[in-house]
């Protein structure tokens, strides 16, 4: 068997080094806002939209016209 001719440098290698732990950074990040086109022409108006998660995995962008509530269909959620 054979022995390193230093044998406190051969157990310093293996040692971690102490490091200070970082703080978590609280960075506010506000989401833009979304809105669609309701009407045609000069006269188009424009209506708040938020993006809606159904069933767990699809996505879908959701804004209310007049009375009813409008649904698009932008696909399925990505798996990270």
């Amino acid at each position: 068997m054979l022995l390193p001719y230093n044998l406190e440098s051969a157990g310093n290698f293996m040692k971690k080094s102490k490091r200070a732990i970082a703080k978590p950074r609280r960075v506010k990040v506000e989401a833009p806002e979304i809105f669609v086109r309701t009407g045609e022409g000069y006269r188009a108006s424009y209506a708040h939209a938020s993006l809606r998660i159904k069933s767990g995995k699809y996505v879908y962008l959701v804004w209310r016209d007049g009375g009813r509530i409008r649904n698009f269909y932008l696909g399925r959620k990505r798996d990270s």
